[in-house]
C-alpha cells in the first residue's frame, strides 16, 4: 500500500516515468490477488501484532486489509490507533531519556540559579545575570520549564535595573564632562 502511494507520488511528479508505471501495475496486480476472504486472516494477523504492541507490523497488515476490504472502517480506526500508540511510545522514550539527562544536570542548574539569586539579593546584577543566563541555557536544553521562566524573569528585571544604573552613571559622567565614561555607560544602558 505504501509502495503504491510512493509510486503515485512519483507519477504525479513525472507522469511519463515508464518504470514507475510498470511497478504500479505490478503493485496493483499483487494487491488484487488478495481476495476479500483472506482479509479476515490478514486482519487476525494484524490483531496479533497489535495486541503484542508491535504496531509497525500491525499497520502493514491493517493496510493490506484496507486494500482487500475497503469497506472495513474499523481497520482504518485501528491504523490511527496504532500510529497514535507509536507516537506515545516514542514520546515516553524521549521523556524517559530526558529525565535521565535532567538528573545529571539538575544540581548544576540549581547551583547556577541559587548563585544568581544570591547575587541579585546583594545587588550585584551583572553577576546575577550571568548566573541566570547559565541556568536558563541548561533549563532550556533539558526542558526545566519553571526554572527557564524564573531565570528569564530575573534576567528581565535585572536588565531593566542595569539599564537604569548605566543611564544614571552616564548622565552623571556627562555632567562631570567625562564624555568617554558617559559614552560607555550609555552604550551599556
Amino acid at each position: 500500500v505504501r509502495a503504491k502511494d510512493s509510486l503515485k507520488y512519483l507519477l504525479d511528479i513525472d507522469p511519463q516515468n515508464a518504470l514507475a508505471k510498470e511497478k504500479m501495475v505490478d503493485v496493483d496486480n499483487q494487491l488484487s490477488k488478495i481476495a476479500s476472504d483472506k482479509a479476515n486472516d490478514i486482519y487476525d494477523q494484524a490483531m496479533k501484532y497489535y495486541n503484542k504492541g508491535n504496531y509497525e507490523e500491525a499497520i502493514k497488515y491493517f493496510e493490506a486489509v484496507v486494500v482487500a476490504a475497503p469497506h472495513r472502517l474499523d481497520v482504518r480506526a485501528l491504523i490511527e490507533k496504532s500510529e497514535a500508540n507509536i507516537q506515545e511510545i516514542a514520546e515516553y522514550k524521549r521523556l524517559t531519556a530526558l529525565e535521565k539527562e535532567q538528573d545529571k544536570v539538575r544540581s548544576k542548574l540549581v547551583g547556577y540559579f541559587e548563585d544568581g539569586l544570591k547575587n541579585y539579593e546583594k545587588g550585584r546584577y551583572e553577576s546575577a545575570v550571568e548566573y541566570f543566563k547559565k541556568a536558563k541555557d541548561i533549563a532550556e536544553k533539558y526542558e526545566f520549564n519553571e526554572y527557564y521562566r524564573n531565570a528569564d524573569n530575573y534576567i528581565s528585571k535585572m536588565s531593566l535595573n542595569l539599564s537604569e544604573q548605566y543611564y544614571k552613571k552616564g548622565f552623571n559622567a556627562f555632567r562631570s564632562n567625562d564624555f568617554e565614561l558617559s559614552a560607555q555607560s550609555y552604550k551599556k544602558a
